[in-house]
């Protein structure tokens, strides 16, 4: 048809130059048409794109918390002095934060007055929908475990979170379950057996409208060993 209309441009038909108004409409609802298809894929295109980068950013909130618990989890310890040590079986002198999911002495993040280093205790909690880092000012020596006092610092790791769970991995189960088992508490019975942590969380990250779940397994390569530190 435009091939049509382009030839009576040029050449005319049965001596008479122009066009008739029947191909002029039918051309001008085939420009319509052409570019009507172009615009609602430029907006389609436009959406995936959208949905891309808010994916993109709600997973990058996710994995920043995750990587942070997992740098803690991994360099968890047993401490002299202080059983349990960790994992929210605590006495009841211990101080406790609102929203907290998970407690431990780390060496992740120690103070190095010696080559030793000296350990930190930290517990995240999920407060509004952020997840919070909270750490103890490093104690004086062993004996000072559990800590009574508030956290001395708090540092936000990831906000717009919407659901926060764990789930504690024993080296060793109940009959006729085999090893490894999962439990969502922690008891002063099973504490000794927990060997790792399945941590899983959903955010979305500001201005996103996407949000992403994600989870992870973090062993304890120090699980059952003591670690000991100046001034124990």
């Amino acid at each position: 048809m435009i091939g049509a209309i382009k030839r009576r441009l040029q050449h005319g038909a049965g001596g008479e130059a122009g066009i008739s108004l029947i191909e002029m409409i039918v051309g001008m609802a085939l420009t319509a048409l052409v570019l009507s298809l172009v615009g609602t894929m430029l907006v389609q295109v436009g959406k995936v794109t959208t949905l891309t980068n808010d994916r993109s950013r709600s997973t990058a909130e996710a994995q920043n918390v995750l990587d942070a618990m997992s740098t803690d989890i991994r360099a968890g310890v047993n401490i002299p002095g202080n059983s349990p040590i960790t994992w929210a079986v605590r006495p009841g002198s211990e101080a406790t934060v609102t929203g907290e999911k998970i407690r431990l002495i780390t060496y992740s993040d120690v103070a190095r007055p010696n080559p030793i280093g000296m350990p930190l205790q930290v517990a995240y909690s999920l407060e509004n929908g952020t997840i919070v880092r909270n750490a103890w000012t490093v104690p004086s020596s062993s004996a000072s475990y559990p800590l009574s006092t508030a956290p001395s610092n708090k540092r936000n790791l990831g906000s717009r979170v919407t659901a926060f769970s764990l789930n504690y991995i024993q080296g060793t189960c109940p009959a006729p379950a085999s090893s490894p088992c999962t439990v969502s508490t922690v008891t002063t019975t099973n504490v000794g057996l927990i060997i790792g942590v399945n941590i899983s969380l959903t955010a979305q990250a500001a201005g996103s409208t996407v949000p992403v779940s994600m989870s992870t397994t973090v062993y304890l390569p120090n699980a059952g060993s003591t670690q000991k530190y100046a001034g124990s």
